[in-house]
């Protein structure tokens, strides 16, 4: 099914667009500013953008350039909503990598049609693909919100305890007993942490109405013959490798994936798995703004600067690595807006 983002801020106009691309039943990701793009960019790659090029400018021609640079949305059709004051500014955006514009106001037709043969244009220019035989059997998802699947197939679990347990195997490999209960009961007693631990993995297991969790050595672990695709391990793996490539189209793809991790669950371990994770983001962001800032492509350097801004409400925030990036990004590359909303943070 075809998945449209529409990027557009003005209320009336936006219901119109979600009315006309409904008709057509279109899967649709409706937004009102670039910041809400990006966070439906992170969970999927649609198959067309239909983006509002005025009241955020600037910022809409960085998503344009953060997706071209991006490999995740080669396939993906950008369209460019104009007025007719703006027709000295569709050149940018076609030069930009944009397939095409719309002039405000239009009628339904003309935007269903512009769609329709847009992406038939694309698809005859996509190499045939073949299918993947074999799915990853296990997928976790550990940012933003928890869940668990089997063969795509959503997991259930009736405690926030049991679903703890996986994401802490999952993070740590295996764990005795001991372990198990000092982590997730770390308030009680030994004896009572134990009870509460087994009757937890007793439920758990079998709730999942599959062999995920095994014991064996005295260690449970998750069973290593299951192909685990976990996106927070997908996101280290990816991290590292973009900055052993040290190149800027890497990091952003790693930079993206980023969520908030573990999302309810409320152990000290997974503190510390958060604060691990946020000093490589933080890593990641630093260094995509320094190449962004070389090879000039200065809404990308503010898009991710404004993203380490937001990070740096955490204490672990390194706050003079911050310091010397804002003197490094002054002047034309850093607006007075952004620099004074900057200044007051640390």
């Amino acid at each position: 099914m075809t998945h449209i983002l529409v990027m557009e801020p003005d209320l009336i106009t936006r219901s119109f667009l979600e009315s006309d691309l409904h008709s057509q039943a279109y899967t649709l990701s409706v937004c009102k500013n670039t910041e809400e793009a990006y966070a439906v960019l992170k969970q999927v790659a649609p198959d067309v953008i239909i983006c509002d090029m005025y009241k955020f400018a600037l910022a809409s021609l960085g998503l344009l350039e953060f997706m071209r640079k991006n490999s995740l949305y080669d396939h993906t059709v950008f369209i460019g909503l104009y007025t007719l004051d703006m027709m000295h500014e569709v050149r940018n955006a076609m030069l930009g990598g944009a397939d095409d514009f719309i002039v405000k106001p239009f009628q339904p037709a003309e935007l269903i049609q512009t769609v329709k043969i847009r992406l038939a244009r694309r698809r005859q220019l996509q190499p045939i693909t073949i299918p993947v035989k074999y799915m990853n059997k296990l997928q976790a998802r550990g940012f933003d919100s928890l869940g668990i699947a089997y063969e795509n197939e959503p997991l259930s679990c009736s405690t926030a305890k049991g679903l703890e347990i996986v994401f802490y195997l999952l993070e740590k490999g295996s764990a005795s007993s001991l372990e198990l209960g000092e982590a997730l009961w770390a308030d009680l007693d030994s004896e009572t942490a134990l009870s509460r631990l087994h009757g937890t993995l007793h439920r758990t297991r079998r709730q999942f109405d599959q062999d995920i969790i095994q014991h064996q050595g005295g260690c449970y672990s998750i069973k290593p013959k299951l192909r685990i695709d976990y996106d927070i391990q997908n996101y280290r793996n990816l991290a590292e490798y973009a900055l052993e490539q040290d190149r800027s189209n890497l990091l952003q793809r790693a930079i993206n994936l980023y969520g908030e991790p573990l999302a309810d669950l409320k152990g000290a371990w997974c503190n510390e798995i958060r604060n691990q994770l946020l000093i490589l983001q933080t890593t990641l962001l630093e260094r995509v703004i320094t190449l962004y800032q070389q090879e000039k492509v200065k809404t990308m350097a503010l898009y991710n600067l404004e993203q380490l801004l937001k990070l740096s409400n955490n204490p672990d925030t390194t706050e003079k690595r911050i310091e010397l990036l804002l003197e490094e990004l002054q002047g034309e590359l850093l607006p007075q807006k952004v620099r004074a909303r900057a200044s007051q943070m640390i």
